[in-house]
This record gives structure tokens, sequence and C-alpha cells, in this order.
């Protein structure tokens, strides 16, 4: 008994050993066929063990090859060697950034033990590896900025443990598999940028931890689900640049910090519900056809951004009233465009309560009348002022002096009259001026010319007189 314990003992050495030679054989087949221009695996050799080598790391005990990190050395000239999947142990696996090129083993279905998988920003080409459904303990998916065309594999739906999933710029042309809907510890969902096609599916309802869900740049159609309301713990969504069409869920903002609608067919009106969306910090429902009159955000405390241009929003000069009251409650606001809709009345001078932090300010293409209230000139931190295509009147304020920052000033296309002001020659950063088709007369200021940082300057079909210079 004591023999053939001892041969049984000696036996397990054995197989130890060779299991971490194989580990050891699959590292040096990796090595001899990389380009390494940064030498980070030249430490790779027979004269060391495994487990001192760069970017590896080993379980304790049997060094076995548990981790393999080797992100941004610019690696580059092979495949991703199918033998990596001798590495039975592994649970970490990162090539982030590097130039492997290829498919990706279907063989990593025998990484059972597998954990991460980070191939992202490659040149990887061929199908997802429907064996990646088999590593059962999978929790990050990362491929995104490759080159995979093909499908999403319906059978990633079984990875329960998954929660965090992106494979983003890439070339994908199929549907969002229902079966997504299982992947219910999904905290970071990211199919953005490739050639996902069809309904986005109810059964991403089922998410309820999810945070992140980046659907854009895609060729989605029909409706936004209303299951979206379900996903409770959703932070931000984006949805830009599909085919999406009809109108938007009531329920759907209780959590969310961010929202991208933009270019897409939505209609109908704004929900009222929108505005007890006090966590937003970023709105864009640009680019659709909305209609009716412009909502009341005053309760959007956090706001930072808010972009409901190239729409057929309406207004009158009370409600202009109101909403410019409300807004200024949204002590945060950098951002509020509201050009290329059917705005109409004027801006009221309770402008002058906007955020002290305003940088950008669009109401062009509207059908505004009246004068440029004077108070926007206490807006000091404006950077872009963009008023073009209305019906404004009067003459062109004499603003500028207070606005130190401004980089874009267009008022083109308007009924403005009289000289154009000496105090626009003051702004050093001004790098677009457009005051063309209204009706300015005398000279131009001197000063324009002297403006260091302009570019563009737009002055055509106007009464202007004397020299350029």
């Amino acid at each position: 008994m004591i023999s053939s314990r001892i041969s049984q003992l000696t036996s397990t050495k054995k197989v130890e050993a060779l299991d971490a030679n194989t580990d050891r054989e699959a590292l040096l087949n990796f090595t001899s066929m990389v380009s390494d221009p940064l030498k980070a695996l030249s430490g790779w050799n027979s004269n060391s063990s495994h487990c001192t080598w760069f970017g590896v790391s080993c379980t304790k005990g049997d060094n076995r090859v548990s981790s393999l990190s080797l992100a941004e050395l610019g690696l580059s000239g092979a495949t991703i060697p199918p033998q990596l999947s001798n590495l039975s142990s592994l649970e970490v696996l990162n090539l982030f950034n590097n130039s492997f090129y290829g498919q990706i083993p279907k063989e990593f279905s025998q990484l059972t033990l597998l954990q991460h998988i980070i191939l992202a920003t490659n040149k990887i080409s061929g199908t997802i590896p429907v064996g990646l459904s088999q590593c059962y303990g999978l929790k990050v998916i990362r491929l995104e900025h490759n080159q995979l065309t093909g499908h999403l594999p319906p059978e990633l739906g079984n990875l329960s443990r998954l929660e965090f999933l992106d494979v983003s710029l890439n070339n994908l042309t199929s549907i969002i598999p229902p079966t997504f809907g299982n992947l219910t510890s999904l905290t970071y969902l990211a199919l953005a940028r490739n050639q996902l096609i069809g309904n986005i599916p109810n059964e991403l309802g089922f998410l309820r931890n999810l945070h992140d869900l980046q659907l854009s740049e895609n060729q989605f159609t029909g409706k936004i689900p209303n299951s979206i309301s379900n996903m409770s713990s959703l932070v931000f969504l984006s949805l830009t640049d599909n085919d999406l069409s009809g109108e938007l869920p009531t329920d759907m903002w209780t959590s969310l910090q961010k929202i991208f609608l933009a270019n897409n067919r939505l209609e109908g009106l704004i929900p009222g519900s929108l505005s007890n969306a006090s966590q937003i910090q970023e709105l864009d429902l640009s680019s659709n056809n909305f209609k009716g009159t412009l909502p009341l955000l005053g309760k959007m405390k956090n706001l930072v951004k808010l972009h409901l241009g190239i729409n057929n929003l309406s207004s009158t000069t009370e409600l202009n009233l109101q909403v410019m009251n409300s807004l200024s409650n949204c002590t945060q606001l950098e951002y509020l465009m509201l050009n290329s809709n059917r705005l109409t009345g004027e801006l009221p001078s309770s402008v002058v309560n906007l955020s002290t932090h305003l940088k950008v300010f669009r109401v062009d293409d509207n059908f505004l009348t009246g004068e440029i209230p004077s108070s926007i000139g206490k807006l000091q931190q404006l950077q872009v002022f963009m008023a073009q295509g209305n019906r404004f009147s009067g003459p062109v304020p004499e603003i500028f002096d207070n606005l130190t920052r401004l980089v874009v000033l267009t008022l083109g296309y308007n009924q403005f009259s009289g000289r154009i002001p000496m105090s626009i020659g003051n702004r050093q950063h001004l790098g677009t001026l457009g005051l063309p088709g209204n009706r300015l007369d005398g000279s131009i200021p001197k000063e324009i010319f002297g403006l260091p940082n302009l570019r563009k300057l737009y002055l055509a079909q106007n009464i202007l007189s004397g020299s350029l210079c």
C-alpha cells in the first residue's frame, strides 16, 4: 500500500509538471509568432519560470497560468494562436489594443474557467465563436473596435454571470437575439456602430441591473419598446442614428442620466413625464419629428446639455418666457440648442437668468421676432451664440464687450439694421462671424480685420460701404 501511495503521488506530480509545461509551451509558441517592437516579451525564455514572465500570473502551488495580460504593447504580425486554449486554468485574457488579426480561435470554448476575454482594438475578423457560450464563468467580453462580421450568437444568452458585453465598432449584421434578455447579471451592453437590424427586443427589459445600453449607429427599426421602462438601473441610453419611429415611452425616465435619441424618425409629443426626470444630465432628442410646444424642464437640476434642435417644436412669446424661467433652475446648464424648429415670438430678457455656465446657445433657423435681448451680454461664459435664419430686427446689440470668450457669432438672414458694433472687433477669440442677409449699413469696423483668430467672415447681402481694410 505504501509503494502504491508513493506511485500515486509521483504520478500526480508528473501530471502537474506536464500541465505547467503545457502552459509554458503554449506561451513560448505565442511569443515565437508575434512581432514585439517594445521588447516586452524579451524575458520569455527557458532560463526563468514562466510565472515570472511579463504579463503572466499563475495560480499558487501548481504554476498554472491564470492571467495573460499584454495590453497596448504594439504586438503584431500574428493571429491569436489556438494553443492558448491549452491554458486550461486561464481566467483573464487581455490582448487589448494590439494588431492581432485573423479569427478568434474556436478552441477557446475549452477555457471553461475564463472570466475576462478582452480582445478589443485589434484587427480581428471572422465571426464571434458560438463556443464562447461554453465558457460559463465569463463576466467580461470585450471585442469592440475590430472587423468582426456575421451575427450575434443567441447562445451567448446562456452566460448567466456575464456583466459586461461590448462588441461595438464592428461589422455585425443581425438582430439582437431575444435570448440576450436572459443576461440578468449584465450591467453594460454596447452594440453600437455595427449594421444590426430589426426591432429592439422587448426582452431587454428583463435586464434590471443594466446601467449602460448603447445601440447607436445601427439600422434598428420600429418603436422603442415600453419594456425599457422596467430597466430601473439604467443610467445611460444611446439609440442615436437608427431608423426608429413612433412615440416615446412615457415612463422610461426614472433613473436615466444621459439620453441620446438623435437622428431617428421619432414623433409625437415630448412626454410630460420627462419633466420629472430629475437625474438627467444630457438630453439629445435632435433630428427627429417631435411636435408640440417646448417642454418645461426646470426640475432637471443636474442638466448640462439640452439638444432639441431639428424638430417641429413650437412656442410663443409667453411660452418662451416660461421656458427660460424654467431653465433658470438648471444651474449646471452649458449647452442649450433649440435650433431648426418652429419657435415664434420674442426672446425674453429673462435669458439673463440662464446658467452662468452656459457656453452654447442656439436658436437659429426658427421664426423668432423682435430684438435680441441685451441681457444675453451677461452670460459671460458664452462661446457660441447662433441666431441666424429668424426675423430678429433692430440694431445688432452692443453686448459683445462682456462676451470675452465668444468664438462663434452668427446673426445672418434676419432684419437687423444700423451699423456693425465696434465692440465685435474686441473679441480676441472670435473665429466665425456671420452677419449676411440683413440691412446693415455704414463701414465695416477696421478692428474686425485685426481679430487674430477670425477664420470665417460673412457680410454679404447688406448695404455696407467703405474699404475692406
